[in-house]
């Protein structure tokens, strides 16, 4: 295996570091090894194959771009063996700008998914009407729980 360190996550993002590979229409296997780990395989500059721990395809590029942490490795050695991204490349990284762009608005509000909240106790609330969404995420806002946690207990993607 021939890997060529192409970047740190706690210092680029992922869309940053690929976007060079696809554009060149490289061939290979981009590795993430930190905190949790994937493989994106990339063949003439079009993503054919993603797979973390958990999820493959679409859901784990989505999942792999939201990762703050680990050494991301290049290995032009590496050769596709099965295909599990269908969606246009382009497309796809139409999405990835597009959710680069929201977690930029998330992080103005919300600066790290281990912040804690709590239901304020003061104030008048008036009547109000929210939703059984709502009220699930509300219900585990106990000033313990970070939103991490939060979307872990309700089965959610951090997103």
């Amino acid at each position: 295996m021939s890997n060529d360190v192409i970047g740190d996550l706690s210092k680029s993002r992922l869309f940053d570091l690929i976007k060079p590979l696809l554009d060149r229409k490289k061939s290979g296997m981009v590795l993430i090894k930190g905190r949790d780990s994937g493989e994106l395989y990339v063949e003439g500059g079009s993503i054919m194959h993603a797979r973390t721990g958990s999820s493959s395809g679409e859901e784990a590029i989505l999942s792999m771009v939201e990762w703050n942490y680990g050494q991301v490795a290049f290995d032009w050695q590496a050769v596709v063996t099965e295909q599990t991204v269908y969606m246009p490349t382009e497309q796809l990284l139409t999405i990835l700008v597009e959710r680069e762009n929201a977690w930029t608005r998330i992080r103005e509000v919300i600066p790290s998914s281990q912040v804690t909240f709590q239901m304020p106790m003061d104030g008048d609330p008036g009547d109000m009407t929210i939703s059984g969404v709502q009220w699930k995420i509300l219900a585990l806002c106990n000033r313990t729980r970070t939103v991490a946690e939060i979307a872990d207990a309700l089965k959610w993607q951090i997103f």
